[in-house]
């Protein structure tokens, strides 16, 4: 059975995964309700850790989201799993990262393969 948590939960992920606008009000409900949980499992959470990032094609959008009255910090852009996400919703800085890492594994392997002349 689903709580008004996961009901909450399901609506901003369903937004997301359809690039669907989330109002900063309902965002801000979604947060609310994520902590509400976590404290009903007793568990903390560190708020300096947590960020928001308004995706937008048309500069940047301040948004003004809380949790227990502590603001989250707004970024322009985050690394969550190898992955780059910039608030004007472009791929230069994902590309550019692809690249540098793809460069840096050549590299490496090329030391390690060809490098051992013997």
């Amino acid at each position: 059975m689903m709580g008004a948590s996961g009901a909450g939960k399901s609506t901003l992920m369903n937004a997301l995964a359809h690039r669907s606008p989330v109002s900063e009000e309902k965002l801000q409900n979604c947060v609310t309700e994520w902590g509400d949980e976590r404290t009903r499992k007793e568990m903390e959470i560190n708020v300096k850790k947590r960020k928001v990032i308004s995706i937008a094609k048309k500069g940047n959008q301040n948004t003004t989201i809380k949790y227990k009255n502590e603001e989250l910090e707004q970024v322009d852009g985050y690394e969550y799993l190898v992955t780059i996400v910039t608030s004007d919703g472009r791929y230069d800085e994902e590309i550019l990262n692809r690249k540098r890492r793809a460069y840096a594994m050549y590299n490496h392997c090329n030391e390690t393969i060809l490098g051992k002349k013997e």
